[in-house]
């Protein structure tokens, strides 16, 4: 589809959810992965970003290409676009990290990764080298988490000028 219908599967998406982005991710386990993220400890966090980003880069590399862009129905994106969202997540997020590491407090901008799904064009792009770039941005988390003491994993940032998160948090 075009822009415009991305975009419209976005709003609608986040019009049936109508519930607080960072309670869900906090408190909830996904409907469609079944993660809870809130059960995974901070010196597991190594572990599951290397399993997980194994576990992508060979399914990206092993599936058609056509069945990594199957949707199963309009509102849900395909294995491809969900590699790309978590490539993605974890460039986003490891920035901020880095950010809430050296400065006190620091504003995170809006990402709107639904926004990003369409102009970038996830479900267009290589699959073979979405899970290349999945499993860098994996290891350069992991990288940026190693060794954080406790006071670390509580510096904090802030988004939108009333929603704070902490290290721990993102």
């Amino acid at each position: 589809g075009d822009a415009r219908e991305g975009a419209q599967i976005g709003q609608t998406v986040l019009m049936v959810l109508g519930r607080d982005w960072v309670r869900v991710v906090a408190e909830e386990r996904c409907d469609q992965c079944g993660l809870l993220a809130s059960g995974v400890e901070r010196d597991e966090l190594a572990t599951c970003f290397g399993t997980e980003a194994e576990l992508w880069t060979q399914l990206l590399s092993s599936s058609s290409a056509a069945n990594l862009r199957h949707r199963k129905d309009r509102n849900r994106w395909s294995a491809l676009e969900l590699g790309a969202h978590v490539r993605d997540v974890l460039d986003v997020f490891c920035y901020r990290v880095s950010l809430g590491l050296v400065q006190a407090d620091p504003g995170f901008d809006w990402w709107d990764h639904e926004d990003a799904a369409v102009v970038l064009r996830y479900n267009e792009q290589q699959p073979s080298v979405v899970g290349e770039e999945l499993a860098y941005n994996a290891n350069r988390m992991t990288a940026v988490l190693a060794g954080l003491d406790n006071a670390s994993w509580l510096r904090a940032g802030i988004r939108r000028q009333t929603e704070r998160f902490t290290i721990e948090g993102l």
